[in-house]
């Protein structure tokens, strides 16, 4: 019981030095076992050794890499949903600082222009131009984000995943393991991780949130824009669809080349402009790399438990 207390004492200090993952081979790694010459001998070592080695990994390794990996997860989930005051330190702050200073956003011929701060999972403040021909008869339209905040459902979705991966080692039973019942625990913690990651990668492009807009902005878009902020690639992306409804009466539009889906009131509308602003941001740069180094710490410790489990299948 102390020497446990001691491991995951020490899990905050070692991540601090070290945060990229250690190459694996397995005959080459002496990492998790019990002496570095026992590595290059344990396929050939008889079976007490390897019953010896296999124990080592699921009552000492296995543990401590856990939480390791759950420090990881609760250290990202502190980035994501940080921001002014939270800061753990007067040096954090001011990476906070440096994360919420507006990101400009705009277009060739400033078709589109403006800026946007981030801020949490939100887009807590923007300010939009927006000028086309079709739309406020070619006068420039003006909107801001500044009372109702757009969340990013998507970085809001990461954290959860990662909150349920959390959850699910602060209630696993690390006593009396077998290679297959940890290798089930690091799968399952894995596929959550994989889960949050990939919710900085894809969206959605098939619909739109005309609610979503109506409630951010203001003034309120006219019926025919809809603007979106999203996140794909680890961008922040603000799309904007300038849209003809299908249900009624309608102009004929030769121009219009796709259609698109309203979420909220299920409408289908002709799209007669579409323009996507794709703009790198360092906070979802550095998300996405945080999210990384938890996955391959868990593909570290699945590599392991593979390999033992070959082990025991072969010589055992």
């Amino acid at each position: 019981e102390q020497q446990w207390q001691l491991q995951v004492a020490s899990v905050q200090d070692s991540m601090t030095k070290q945060r990229t993952r250690r190459p694996f081979n397995l005959k080459n790694s002496s990492w998790y076992f019990s002496s570095p010459n026992s590595a290059a001998t344990i396929f050939n070592s008889p079976p007490l050794l390897q019953r010896r080695e296999i124990h080592w990994l699921l009552t000492k390794e296995f543990p401590y890499s856990c939480s390791r990996i759950r420090q990881t997860i609760d250290e990202c989930i502190h980035y994501i949903k940080r921001g002014p005051g939270q800061g753990r330190t007067p040096e954090e702050e001011e990476e906070i600082a440096e994360e919420r200073k507006p990101i400009a956003i705009d277009t060739a011929g400033n078709t589109v222009e403006g800026y946007a701060v981030l801020n949490g999972w939100n887009v807590s403040e923007a300010k939009i131009t927006v000028k086309l021909q079709r739309l406020n008869k070619g006068a420039p339209f003006k909107t801001e984000i500044s009372t109702t905040p757009w969340k990013l459902t998507q970085l809001q979705d990461a954290h959860n995943y990662l909150v349920l991966a959390r959850d699910d080692l602060d209630t696993t039973n690390f006593h009396a393991l077998s290679i297959q019942q940890a290798n089930k625990i690091i799968n399952r913690i894995a596929l959550k991780i994989k889960q949050a990651q990939d919710q900085l990668l894809m969206t959605d492009t098939s619909s739109i949130n005309e609610y979503h807009s109506q409630m951010a902005f203001l003034p309120k878009l006219p019926s025919n824009l809809s603007m979106e902020f999203s996140i794909s690639h680890k961008f922040l992306d603000l799309t904007l669809y300038l849209v003809q409804n299908m249900s009624g009466p309608r102009k004929a539009n030769p121009g219009a080349h796709e259609t698109i889906v309203d979420q909220h009131k299920q409408k289908l509308y002709e799209v007669l402009e579409h323009i996507t602003i794709h703009k790198p941001h360092k906070k979802l740069e550095s998300i996405f790399k945080f999210i990384q180094t938890i996955y391959d710490l868990c593909s570290e410790l699945r590599e392991k438990l593979l390999a033992l489990a070959s082990i025991t299948s072969n010589h055992m």
